[in-house]
């Protein structure tokens, strides 16, 4: 690896690292509300089928605003209008995206070499943390249907749930930085 020295090199290969950082921010995380929502669905629809016999539907009954691109509109709470709710409706949403995440995380490691390969691990760990603080801890999606009292008693995860789209951002720029620079530096140094 080629040790970097010229500020002008550095500095465009954060911008860049940082514009697509972002760039991938942004669908990820719009996807992963409908993601998380299909998952109460899939599980929920089983679910019901296993316990009672009989088939489920649904409704999305919230819509939210992304934060900073209010047109855009993420889906953030499903109802089951029939059907027997089960557990596997409750946590079918926190299930199917650590499964989703874990899956794709899987096939993109199968293509990576060098350090790239341990920055897709994260992935899978910061989703199954989202998950279980955003929507188990300080959300709906356990037995009690709201939010637990651990979500008020500990800030920290208030702080991370409002934070959760620039911590993934500051993922997506350690990420590509590396294979940022090593582009430029084979191209023009």
């Amino acid at each position: 690896m080629v040790e970097v020295k010229n500020p002008f090199i550095i500095l465009l290969t954060f911008i860049i690292a940082f514009s697509g950082a972002i760039a991938l921010a942004i669908p990820t995380y719009c996807v992963y509300f409908y993601i998380h929502e299909a998952g109460h669905m899939i599980f929920g629809y089983f679910g019901s089928l296993i316990v009672s016999g009989q088939a489920a539907s649904f409704n999305v009954t919230n819509w939210i605003e992304f934060p900073g691109l209010e047109f855009i509109k993420l889906p953030q709470q499903t109802k089951m209008t029939q059907g027997q709710p089960t557990l596997f409706f409750t946590y079918g949403g926190v299930v199917f995206i650590v499964a989703m995440v874990s899956l794709l995380s899987y096939f993109i490691l199968r293509r990576l070499s060098g350090n790239g390969r341990a920055m897709i691990f994260f992935y899978p760990v910061f989703f199954s943390v989202h998950e279980l603080i955003g929507n188990v801890v300080c959300g709906s999606d356990n037995p009690s249907g709201h939010a637990l009292n651990a979500c008020n008693q500990y800030p920290i995860f208030q702080l991370f749930i409002q934070y959760a789209f620039f911590i993934l951002a500051l993922i997506n720029v350690i990420f590509l930085y590396r294979r940022v620079e090593h582009f430029l530096c084979s191209r023009f140094v």
